[in-house]
């Protein structure tokens, strides 16, 4: 999804600016152990990009790159790892990059408040979290525009829009209503609890997945009321 992706490419180019701070510290003749420092802190972030980039994506050789500037830095020897700053900033984040854009080739941009919610989440991790807001976002959504009150929620929020004494959508005939509800009430029930009253760990792939289908459901919300 887009919004994972365009989170990752922010990071990519963050990073890319600490590095550029880095290089140019190199060039200023800045002590070793100073320089040492910064890098330790570059190759944290990236590993960390790294442990959160999906399945065929990569940063090319930026690790094993930071990896020599930090032991040719720890022996005090500049002019041996300068140019892995360099190939870094100039190859290894590119290729990242490149290789999240090409993953993302199929995905389909999520809603505009949605994705405003999650990014810092998703960005930082947090997606066990970012499931948790997704259906806030959903909930906010459905009494904003179809004036419920705040506290209903759950299955009776979804009873209230969809349910057989509603006077929502007279032109759905029953089935298409039933159906519509038991939609809602499945994300409702089954997932938003699961990650509401578990101390549960999500994955990459649940969050995408998840979120595709709040997404979804809140096209529907926008298609009904327009």
């Amino acid at each position: 999804m887009l919004l994972y992706v365009d989170e990752m490419l922010a990071e990519i180019d963050a990073i890319r600016e600490y590095a550029e701070i880095i290089q140019l510290k190199f060039e200023a003749g800045r002590p070793s152990d100073e320089l040492l420092l910064d890098a330790r802190g570059l190759i944290k972030r990236m590993e960390y990009l790294v442990s959160v980039l999906p399945d065929g994506c990569s940063l090319g050789n930026g690790l094993r790159h930071a990896g020599f500037i930090i032991h040719y830095l720890e022996k005090g020897d500049l002019e041996s790892c300068r140019h892995d700053v360099r190939d870094i900033i100039m190859f290894d984040l590119p290729e990242g990059a490149v290789s999240i854009r090409n993953w993302a080739n199929e995905l389909t941009y999520s809603d505009r408040e949605l994705r405003d919610e999650l990014r810092v989440l998703i960005r930082t991790g947090q997606f066990d979290s970012a499931i948790r807001k997704a259906f806030v976002v959903l909930k906010d959504r459905i009494c904003r525009q179809y004036e419920l009150p705040n506290e209903v929620d759950g299955s009776q929020l979804v009873n209230d829009l969809f349910g057989s004494k509603s006077e929502y959508f007279p032109e759905m005939n029953a089935a298409e209503k039933q159906a519509h509800r038991d939609l809602f009430a499945g994300l409702f029930g089954l997932v938003r609890n699961r990650y509401a009253h578990n101390n549960y760990e999500a994955s990459l792939t649940e969050l995408d997945t998840v979120i595709s289908g709040v997404n979804y459901c809140l096209t529907l919300i926008n298609d009904f009321k327009n």
